[in-house]
């Protein structure tokens, strides 16, 4: 046997209410992610290298961005955005090798004073 549950007029209209709104906010959200693109931005250039030779290490800032249709441009959550495209945030520098030589001598050791 099913059970009715009458409800007033006014509890109706709120419920139809609640639900038209709801679905208005998640319209609203789905037509701003539809009407966007996410996608990696980058700094506009490489650090200084962290040695001089012998093989050292450049970095640079990489951040998710959203843009809408209108190109405006949002920061938003690493997250949003693809992770296995993310640009590399490091790479080698300063490969070549350190050049060394053999210690030597100069000569016996020499002490230098003001003349005193």
């Amino acid at each position: 046997e099913l059970m009715r549950i009458s409800r007033s007029a006014r509890a109706r209209a709120q419920e139809v209410s609640w639900i038209d709104q709801t679905f208005g906010n998640m319209m609203q959200y789905f037509t701003l992610t539809l009407r966007g693109t996410y996608s990696w931005e980058v700094s506009d250039s490489w650090g200084a290298c962290s040695e001089e030779c012998g093989g050292g290490v450049q970095t640079r800032e990489a951040w998710c961005t959203w843009t809408n249709l209108d190109n405006e441009v949002m920061l938003v959550a690493d997250s949003k955005c693809h992770a296995a495209s993310k640009p590399d945030q490091e790479r080698s520098c300063a490969t070549r090798p350190c050049r060394s030589c053999d210690p030597f001598q100069i000569g016996p050791q020499y002490v230098v004073s003001r003349g005193d």
